[in-house]
Protein backbone atom coordinates (compact mmCIF):
# COMPACT_ATOMS: atom_id res chain seq x y z
CA UNK A 1 0.00 0.00 0.00
CA UNK A 2 2.81 2.39 0.85
CA UNK A 3 4.54 1.72 -2.47
CA UNK A 4 1.27 2.40 -4.29
CA UNK A 5 0.89 5.72 -2.41
CA UNK A 6 4.43 6.77 -3.31
CA UNK A 7 3.80 5.88 -6.95
CA UNK A 8 0.56 7.88 -7.11
CA UNK A 9 2.20 10.83 -5.34
CA UNK A 10 5.07 10.84 -7.84
CA UNK A 11 2.58 10.82 -10.72
CA UNK A 12 0.74 13.88 -9.35
CA UNK A 13 3.79 16.03 -8.51
CA UNK A 14 4.87 18.05 -11.58
CA UNK A 15 8.44 17.81 -12.73
CA UNK A 16 10.79 20.61 -11.79
CA UNK A 17 10.49 23.45 -14.27
CA UNK A 18 13.69 24.93 -15.63
CA UNK A 19 13.56 28.62 -14.67
CA UNK A 20 13.25 31.15 -17.45
CA UNK A 21 16.63 32.80 -18.05
CA UNK A 22 16.89 36.21 -16.42
CA UNK A 23 20.34 37.10 -17.80
CA UNK A 24 22.18 36.65 -21.09
CA UNK A 25 24.57 34.24 -19.39
CA UNK A 26 21.74 32.00 -18.20
CA UNK A 27 20.18 32.06 -21.66
CA UNK A 28 23.48 31.17 -23.33
CA UNK A 29 23.99 28.23 -20.97
CA UNK A 30 20.47 26.92 -21.59
CA UNK A 31 20.97 27.20 -25.36
CA UNK A 32 24.28 25.35 -25.28
CA UNK A 33 22.99 22.60 -22.96
CA UNK A 34 19.89 21.96 -25.07
CA UNK A 35 21.94 21.92 -28.28
CA UNK A 36 24.42 19.39 -26.88
CA UNK A 37 21.56 17.20 -25.64
CA UNK A 38 19.98 17.33 -29.10
CA UNK A 39 23.21 16.20 -30.76
CA UNK A 40 23.69 13.46 -28.19
CA UNK A 41 20.11 12.40 -28.93
CA UNK A 42 21.03 11.81 -32.57
CA UNK A 43 19.73 15.02 -34.12
CA UNK A 44 22.08 16.67 -36.62
CA UNK A 45 19.84 19.47 -37.92
CA UNK A 46 19.00 21.95 -35.16
CA UNK A 47 17.09 25.22 -34.89
CA UNK A 48 17.75 27.71 -32.11
CA UNK A 49 15.64 30.83 -31.62
CA UNK A 50 16.40 33.51 -29.02
CA UNK A 51 15.60 37.23 -28.61
CA UNK A 52 17.45 39.21 -31.28
CA UNK A 53 19.64 41.20 -28.89
CA UNK A 54 21.04 37.99 -27.40
CA UNK A 55 22.03 36.27 -30.65
CA UNK A 56 25.76 37.04 -30.68
CA UNK A 57 26.29 36.23 -27.00
CA UNK A 58 24.50 32.89 -27.37
CA UNK A 59 26.41 32.10 -30.57
CA UNK A 60 29.82 32.76 -29.01
CA UNK A 61 29.05 30.67 -25.94
CA UNK A 62 27.66 27.85 -28.09
CA UNK A 63 30.83 27.78 -30.20
CA UNK A 64 32.97 27.54 -27.06
CA UNK A 65 30.88 24.68 -25.66
CA UNK A 66 30.94 22.75 -28.93
CA UNK A 67 34.71 23.19 -29.08
CA UNK A 68 34.94 21.74 -25.57
CA UNK A 69 32.85 18.80 -26.76
CA UNK A 70 35.42 18.07 -29.47
CA UNK A 71 33.47 19.69 -32.33
CA UNK A 72 35.46 22.50 -33.98
CA UNK A 73 32.71 24.78 -35.25
CA UNK A 74 32.72 26.82 -38.44
CA UNK A 75 30.51 29.91 -38.20
CA UNK A 76 28.69 31.38 -41.20
CA UNK A 77 27.27 34.90 -40.95
CA UNK A 78 24.82 36.73 -43.17
CA UNK A 79 27.05 39.37 -44.77
CA UNK A 80 30.37 41.15 -44.36
CA UNK A 81 29.00 43.59 -41.75
CA UNK A 82 27.88 40.68 -39.57
CA UNK A 83 31.30 39.07 -39.99
CA UNK A 84 33.04 42.26 -38.85
CA UNK A 85 30.74 42.53 -35.83
CA UNK A 86 31.46 38.92 -34.91
CA UNK A 87 35.21 39.40 -35.20
CA UNK A 88 35.09 42.66 -33.22
CA UNK A 89 33.18 40.97 -30.40
CA UNK A 90 35.64 38.06 -30.39
CA UNK A 91 38.63 40.36 -30.24
CA UNK A 92 40.47 38.17 -32.74
CA UNK A 93 39.95 37.19 -36.35
CA UNK A 94 38.79 33.59 -36.15
CA UNK A 95 39.84 31.25 -38.93
CA UNK A 96 36.58 29.29 -38.74
CA UNK A 97 34.37 32.26 -39.57
CA UNK A 98 33.00 33.01 -43.04
CA UNK A 99 30.30 34.89 -44.91
CA UNK A 100 27.37 32.66 -45.84
CA UNK A 101 27.68 31.85 -49.54
CA UNK A 102 31.42 32.50 -49.71
CA UNK A 103 33.02 30.17 -47.16
CA UNK A 104 33.42 26.43 -47.57
CA UNK A 105 33.28 23.45 -45.22
CA UNK A 106 36.72 22.14 -44.26
CA UNK A 107 37.57 18.55 -43.47
CA UNK A 108 38.49 19.45 -39.88
CA UNK A 109 35.13 21.13 -39.16
CA UNK A 110 33.13 19.20 -36.59
CA UNK A 111 29.97 21.32 -36.68
CA UNK A 112 28.44 24.23 -38.60
CA UNK A 113 26.69 27.25 -37.07
CA UNK A 114 24.64 29.59 -39.26
CA UNK A 115 23.95 32.85 -37.45
CA UNK A 116 20.76 34.70 -38.46
CA UNK A 117 20.44 33.44 -42.05
CA UNK A 118 17.73 35.59 -43.63
CA UNK A 119 16.47 35.96 -47.18
CA UNK A 120 13.18 37.84 -46.88
CA UNK A 121 11.91 41.35 -46.07
CA UNK A 122 12.50 41.96 -42.41
CA UNK A 123 12.04 44.87 -40.06
CA UNK A 124 15.44 44.21 -38.58
CA UNK A 125 16.92 45.19 -41.95
CA UNK A 126 16.79 48.97 -41.47
CA UNK A 127 19.54 50.08 -43.85
CA UNK A 128 18.83 47.90 -46.86
CA UNK A 129 15.35 46.64 -47.62
CA UNK A 130 15.14 43.27 -49.37
CA UNK A 131 12.64 43.66 -52.19
CA UNK A 132 12.41 39.99 -53.16
CA UNK A 133 13.31 36.56 -51.94
CA UNK A 134 17.08 36.16 -51.98
CA UNK A 135 17.53 32.81 -53.73
CA UNK A 136 21.30 33.00 -53.28
CA UNK A 137 20.94 32.66 -49.50
CA UNK A 138 18.73 29.60 -49.91
CA UNK A 139 21.23 28.14 -52.35
CA UNK A 140 24.08 28.75 -49.90
CA UNK A 141 22.21 27.02 -47.05
CA UNK A 142 21.29 24.06 -49.25
CA UNK A 143 24.90 23.77 -50.38
CA UNK A 144 26.08 23.60 -46.76
CA UNK A 145 23.47 20.95 -46.00
CA UNK A 146 24.73 18.84 -48.88
CA UNK A 147 28.36 19.18 -47.76
CA UNK A 148 27.76 18.69 -44.05
CA UNK A 149 27.26 14.92 -44.26
CA UNK A 150 27.16 13.70 -40.64
CA UNK A 151 28.20 17.02 -39.10
CA UNK A 152 25.67 18.83 -36.91
CA UNK A 153 24.26 22.01 -38.46
CA UNK A 154 22.75 24.60 -36.13
CA UNK A 155 20.75 27.53 -37.52
CA UNK A 156 20.43 30.34 -34.99
CA UNK A 157 17.48 32.70 -35.54
CA UNK A 158 16.91 31.51 -39.09
CA UNK A 159 14.36 33.51 -41.09
CA UNK A 160 14.14 31.77 -44.44
CA UNK A 161 11.37 31.75 -47.00
CA UNK A 162 10.93 29.57 -50.06
CA UNK A 163 10.31 30.97 -53.53
CA UNK A 164 6.50 31.08 -53.51
CA UNK A 165 4.55 30.62 -56.73
CA UNK A 166 1.11 31.30 -55.23
CA UNK A 167 0.21 34.96 -55.44
CA UNK A 168 -2.23 34.83 -52.50
CA UNK A 169 0.07 33.23 -49.92
CA UNK A 170 -0.56 35.20 -46.71
CA UNK A 171 2.17 33.73 -44.52
CA UNK A 172 5.83 32.92 -45.21
CA UNK A 173 6.35 29.48 -46.71
CA UNK A 174 9.38 27.81 -45.18
CA UNK A 175 11.84 25.86 -47.38
CA UNK A 176 11.14 22.14 -47.43
CA UNK A 177 14.57 21.30 -46.00
CA UNK A 178 13.59 22.97 -42.71
CA UNK A 179 11.31 19.99 -42.03
CA UNK A 180 14.49 18.04 -41.24
CA UNK A 181 15.37 20.42 -38.41
CA UNK A 182 14.34 20.02 -34.78
CA UNK A 183 13.91 22.90 -32.33
CA UNK A 184 16.76 22.39 -29.88
CA UNK A 185 16.01 25.62 -28.06
CA UNK A 186 13.34 28.27 -28.52
CA UNK A 187 12.63 31.31 -26.39
CA UNK A 188 10.17 34.04 -27.33
CA UNK A 189 9.15 36.71 -24.83
CA UNK A 190 7.01 39.81 -24.74
CA UNK A 191 9.07 42.81 -25.87
CA UNK A 192 10.76 44.85 -23.13
CA UNK A 193 8.85 47.95 -24.22
CA UNK A 194 5.61 46.34 -23.11
CA UNK A 195 5.64 47.02 -19.38
CA UNK A 196 2.05 46.23 -18.44
CA UNK A 197 0.76 42.66 -18.11
CA UNK A 198 -2.41 41.22 -16.64
CA UNK A 199 -2.62 38.09 -14.52
CA UNK A 200 -2.46 34.90 -16.63
CA UNK A 201 -1.36 36.81 -19.74
CA UNK A 202 1.12 34.87 -21.88
CA UNK A 203 4.57 36.39 -21.55
CA UNK A 204 6.96 33.68 -22.84
CA UNK A 205 7.21 30.45 -24.81
CA UNK A 206 10.17 28.11 -24.46
CA UNK A 207 11.31 24.76 -25.72
CA UNK A 208 14.54 23.23 -24.40
CA UNK A 209 15.23 19.78 -25.84
CA UNK A 210 14.08 17.18 -24.91
CA UNK A 211 11.31 18.90 -22.92
CA UNK A 212 7.92 19.83 -24.35
CA UNK A 213 6.97 23.33 -25.42
CA UNK A 214 6.22 25.50 -22.38
CA UNK A 215 3.87 28.48 -22.24
CA UNK A 216 4.51 30.88 -19.35
CA UNK A 217 2.03 33.41 -18.00
CA UNK A 218 2.28 36.32 -15.60
CA UNK A 219 1.23 35.46 -12.06
CA UNK A 220 0.91 39.04 -10.85
CA UNK A 221 -0.37 42.35 -12.21
CA UNK A 222 2.72 43.89 -13.75
CA UNK A 223 2.09 47.59 -14.24
CA UNK A 224 5.56 49.17 -14.37
CA UNK A 225 9.07 48.39 -15.58
CA UNK A 226 10.41 48.75 -12.03
CA UNK A 227 8.11 46.05 -10.70
CA UNK A 228 9.49 42.49 -11.05
CA UNK A 229 7.44 40.23 -13.30
CA UNK A 230 6.52 36.90 -11.73
CA UNK A 231 5.73 34.01 -14.06
CA UNK A 232 4.20 30.55 -13.79
CA UNK A 233 4.14 27.62 -16.18
CA UNK A 234 0.67 27.81 -17.71
CA UNK A 235 0.74 24.70 -19.90
CA UNK A 236 2.93 22.28 -21.85
CA UNK A 237 2.32 20.98 -25.34
CA UNK A 238 3.99 18.56 -27.73
CA UNK A 239 3.95 20.89 -30.73
CA UNK A 240 4.85 24.53 -31.19
CA UNK A 241 2.02 26.77 -29.93
CA UNK A 242 0.65 29.43 -32.24
CA UNK A 243 1.39 32.19 -29.72
CA UNK A 244 5.13 31.55 -30.20
CA UNK A 245 5.20 33.15 -33.66
CA UNK A 246 3.11 36.06 -32.37
CA UNK A 247 5.65 36.77 -29.64
CA UNK A 248 8.52 36.63 -32.15
CA UNK A 249 6.72 39.11 -34.42
CA UNK A 250 6.07 41.46 -31.51
CA UNK A 251 9.75 41.33 -30.58
CA UNK A 252 10.81 42.18 -34.13
CA UNK A 253 8.39 45.11 -34.27
CA UNK A 254 9.62 46.46 -30.93
CA UNK A 255 13.26 46.18 -32.00
CA UNK A 256 12.98 47.84 -35.40
CA UNK A 257 10.09 50.26 -35.01
CA UNK A 258 7.81 51.20 -37.91
CA UNK A 259 9.20 50.54 -41.35
CA UNK A 260 8.18 49.38 -44.78
CA UNK A 261 7.16 45.75 -44.88
CA UNK A 262 5.54 43.53 -47.46
CA UNK A 263 5.22 40.00 -48.67
CA UNK A 264 8.16 38.91 -50.80
CA UNK A 265 6.07 36.87 -53.17
CA UNK A 266 7.93 36.82 -56.47
CA UNK A 267 5.00 35.92 -58.69
CA UNK A 268 2.67 38.43 -57.04
CA UNK A 269 5.08 41.31 -57.64
CA UNK A 270 5.43 40.38 -61.29
CA UNK A 271 1.70 40.31 -61.84
CA UNK A 272 0.81 43.63 -60.23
Amino acid sequence: MRLLFVYLFARTVPALVLPLPSTTGELSRQVAAASVRSIEGGHLRLLVTVPHRRVLACAHHLVNVLEEQGMPTRVFLNGVAALNTWSHRSGVLQSRCDVLGLGQVAAADGALLLVSPCNRPHKQVVTEYIEQTDWKTLQAVQSLLARAYDRPIIMLNADLEALVLHRHASRPVRPTFMADFVHAYYLATRPPSQSSFLVSECVAVRRAYPADWEVFASSNVHSSSSQPLETILKRCCKSKPYIADTLIEEGVNAFAGPSKRGRNNVLKRRLV
